[in-house]
């Protein structure tokens, strides 16, 4: 596996983005199987 370095700028907003819980638990689940915003929904305890 290729080791992918972001600069500093880059890296920034990423981090600002998976600062929040929800969003960084979309990303965690999203990266095990393609969800549809319905198994989001009922995965997150959450309405839409």
């Amino acid at each position: 596996m290729e080791k992918a370095y972001m600069n500093v700028e880059t890296a920034v907003p990423v981090l600002k983005l998976l600062g929040d819980r929800t969003r960084l638990s979309v990303v965690l689940l999203l990266q095990h199987k393609q969800c549809c915003v319905c198994e989001l929904v009922e995965a997150l305890e959450m309405s839409q």
